[in-house]
């Protein structure tokens, strides 16, 4: 018994005094930040130019009805529903369509909204363009990492799970929006709304994920 104890004991010391692994650097890429679960699938992908062509004229014209009160009798709104009757003797329901196509812009709201949890808590590095946000002197400490130049400041914002919040405790010198830099820290899956001061007002952005950076090197280093 004393032995066996004596052997236990020995195994769990030998355990102890061996020094734990490091933590794997995970390299990331933007589309590594986008659940795979979730697809989307264009609902027009089954027309051909034609109908295509017709569908938008239709869609234009009932837009326009509606908005100006066209008449039913006017030669825009007749030639509308003309194609729009040829389009359902192919096959083609708008109706069907339109529902479809409000399904679609959910499942990709849902989609650019979502998060990959297995990320969650992880060390990652990742590739992009810094916004900044708040500096210290010069430095930079906090900014949003995006996954090309000028986003959220001369083109409109990416979705929210293509934009990442990052601060730093030390901060880094910003080489400027179009200079691309690799950012190492500790990936958070939660969802946070940041607002960016522009020349032009204030623009508020939707960001799924955060991360606690401790350094930032130019790409290619």
């Amino acid at each position: 018994m004393i032995h066996r104890l004596f052997l236990l004991f020995l195994a769990f010391w030998l355990s102890a005094s061996v020094p734990g692994q490091a933590e794997a650097l995970r390299e990331l890429k933007w589309e590594d930040l986008v659940p795979k679960r979730i697809t989307v699938e264009n609902p027009l992908q089954h027309l051909n130019e034609g109908q295509k062509a017709k569908l938008s004229f239709v869609l234009r014209i009932r837009a326009l009805k509606e908005r100006l009160g066209l008449p039913d009798d006017s030669d825009m709104v007749r030639k509308a529903e003309e194609q729009a009757g040829e389009l359902e003797q192919e096959g083609v329901s708008i109706d069907r369509l339109i529902a479809r196509n409000r399904a679609l812009r959910e499942t990709r709201r849902r989609r650019d909204e979502s998060v990959v949890r297995e990320l969650d808590g992880r060390l990652v590095r990742l590739a992009g363009y810094v916004v900044p946000l708040e500096y210290a002197g010069t430095r930079v400490t906090e900014f949003l990492l995006v996954p090309f130049a000028g986003a959220c400041v001369h083109v409109p914002p990416p979705p929210p799970n293509q934009i990442v919040h990052v601060r730093l405790d030390n901060g880094f010198e910003n080489a400027g929006l179009y200079t691309p830099v690799r950012v190492t820290g500790r990936l958070s899956a939660k969802g946070i709304s940041r607002s960016l001061f522009l020349t032009d007002g204030t623009l508020d952005i939707s960001v799924a994920y955060s991360l606690q950076g401790n350094g930032v090197q130019p790409y290619g280093e």
